[in-house]
């Protein structure tokens, strides 16, 4: 898939819920063996941290990989997207995430 900024996005990625801690660091690791290198989250999920922690361990260079992440349905209500977005990048780790999607997620 590409982007608007001709960036080439992997076509299968890793869907991180609902795991966290060491399943989520144990499958990060053996995900970069098998040659993934697009990654999906959401605050949401509440893994964003283990998310960060578990890329960092891998020691995949920052421009390796990609991370898709979206806004939860409480931060939308809030209402301040931008807030979001940089609590989510703070939590991950990394100064930057190629999508940020806004989903609403049935309850």
């Amino acid at each position: 898939m590409e982007n608007k900024n001709n960036i080439e996005l992997p076509s299968i990625g890793l869907g991180t819920y609902p795991m966290d801690g060491k399943e989520l660091l144990k499958t990060v690791i053996n995900s970069k063996k098998e040659g993934y290198r697009l990654f999906d989250t959401s605050s949401a999920y509440g893994n964003e941290k283990w998310l960060g922690l578990s890329l960092k361990v891998s020691l995949m260079k920052r421009q390796n990989y990609y991370i898709i992440t979206k806004v939860s349905n409480a931060e939308q209500r809030e209402g301040n997207i931008k807030q979001a977005f940089e609590r989510q990048l703070k939590r991950l780790g990394v100064g930057y995430h190629i999508h940020h999607l806004l989903e609403w997620m049935k309850n």
